[in-house]
Parts: C-alpha cells; sequence; structure tokens
C-alpha cells in the first residue's frame, strides 16, 4: 500500500513513541508525579507548579483498551485503501486512560463494539523505516 511505503514526516518531539512502537512497544506520555498518561504528548493538568515539560516522560504502556467509539468505512477515499474495505476505524480508550485512534484489525468489522477488549499489534513496515499501532481483539 501506498500509506505503508512513505517514509513519516515526524516532529521531533514524538519521535520516542515511533521509536518504542519499532520495537515493539507501545509508549505514552506520562508524568514522572502521578503517573498520569497522555496521548498525544501534552503537560500534566494534574499539577500547576510543573514548568514545561520537565516532570515528563514517555514510558512503555500496556497497549490494551476498549472500543470507546468506532466507524466502519465502506468507501474507498484513497488509491491506497482499494481492497481494504470495509474497515474500522476507531478511539481506543487505553487501560492508562487517553483515548488513541487506530484500526481495528484481525476480525470482522460486524465484530466490534463499544467496549470490546483490545491490545495493539505492531506492524512492521520495512520498506519506510517505521511500525504501525493497529489493535486487534484482546486475546485471552
Amino acid at each position: 500500500m501506498v500509506w505503508r511505503e512513505r517514509p513519516l514526516n515526524l516532529d521531533h518531539d514524538i519521535i520516542p513513541f515511533w521509536e518504542g512502537l519499532k520495537a515493539h512497544q507501545f509508549h505514552l506520555f506520562c508524568c514522572r508525579r502521578c503517573g498520569a498518561a497522555y496521548w498525544p504528548y501534552a503537560y500534566c493538568r494534574n499539577h500547576d507548579d510543573i514548568p514545561e515539560l520537565e516532570e515528563m516522560e514517555w514510558r512503555p504502556t500496556s497497549g490494551r483498551g476498549r472500543v470507546f467509539v468506532f466507524n466502519v468505512v465502506h468507501q474507498v477515499t484513497h488509491p491506497a485503501y482499494a481492497g481494504e474495505v470495509p474497515y474500522v476505524l476507531a478511539m481506543v480508550e487505553l487501560e492508562e486512560g487517553p483515548l488513541f485512534p487506530t484500526r481495528i484489525v484481525g476480525c470482522e468489522p460486524s465484530e466490534v463494539s463499544i467496549g470490546l477488549p483490545v491490545e495493539v499489534q505492531y506492524e512492521d513496515v520495512p520498506a519506510a523505516g517505521h511500525t504501525l499501532p493497529l489493535f486487534r481483539p484482546r486475546r485471552g
């Protein structure tokens, strides 16, 4: 697919997230003081006294959550998706709290429901030099 073959144009601050994916680790931006997790990276809203981002760091997390909301796409919106419809776009509520936008894979679109337990599935894309974080129904 065309979109899977292009290198990512990344903001410098998000590079640790993508490096984690290459190592098959799902990182979130976490507060060192209280452990609150954020996606995308942000300041911790629990502390008024933390200047800038000095109390924040990227940490490996569970990569698990539940489908919060989803949409089944039936129409090809870009040539790269030809032959892939229908597919499911979703917001996953991660166990650590943040919502994460993704695709649900590993099941039929009709099997996806709000609250479905899911886990990250890493899709390595060697031609582009990155790994995609897709989600599938949780095993076991």
